[in-house]
């Protein structure tokens, strides 16, 4: 996605199309141009939806929406719950996945999505205060993206938790929020 506001639409062809929509939305405000006011009323709306389409529970875009309406509303274990769970179901799609269809799916989620996903869910672990465990998913993060050959995006935060963690022992407090990485496009 760029960085540019999602064009209005005000027509949707079912619930799941408007659901994309709304959810596009919310990354814009929420990610790309924190605005509160304007994140939380679209997430208000996508979590309404997401109660209507029956596709949505168990898929992995549907995990994913949820995950981000609780980073929102600021319900970071709720949030954590539905980020994990989203990555369990990446990592079961690439298991199962014949070869021949590797490149369909990789489409959809590849490893660098995998990379991004584990760096938003180290981000709500550090939203928590348990900053160990969030260095621990961005070392996993790194070592994924170096098996793979893709760039990891999160060194910086990594490096900003291990002199942390080291200096601090565990941190027991939630830090302010900091983006480690940008929701999928």
């Amino acid at each position: 996605m760029s960085k540019q506001l999602v064009p209005t639409k005000r027509r949707f062809a079912n619930v799941a199309d408007e659901i994309e929509y709304v959810y596009q939305k919310v990354v814009f405000w929420f990610c790309r141009r924190p605005e509160g006011a304007q994140a939380r009323r679209y997430s208000t709306r996508l979590k309404k939806l997401l109660g209507r389409d029956e596709t949505i529970p168990g898929s992995i875009f549907g995990e994913e929406c949820w995950s981000l309406v609780f980073d929102v509303e600021g319900d970071y274990r709720r949030a954590i719950r539905h980020r994990e769970n989203e990555i369990r179901l990446i990592r079961r799609l690439h298991e199962i996945t014949p070869k021949e269809q590797r490149d369909l799916v990789f489409g959809w989620y590849d490893f660098s999505d995998l990379s991004n996903r584990l760096n938003v869910l180290a981000d709500l672990y550090k939203q928590i205060g348990r900053t160990e465990r969030a260095a621990r998913i961005l070392r996993e993060s790194k070592a994924l993206c170096a098996r793979h050959g893709i760039p990891f995006d999160g060194e910086d935060i990594l490096q900003e938790l291990l002199s942390d963690t080291s200096r601090n022992g565990q941190n027991t407090h939630a830090t302010p929020r900091r983006n480690i990485a940008q929701q999928k496009s």
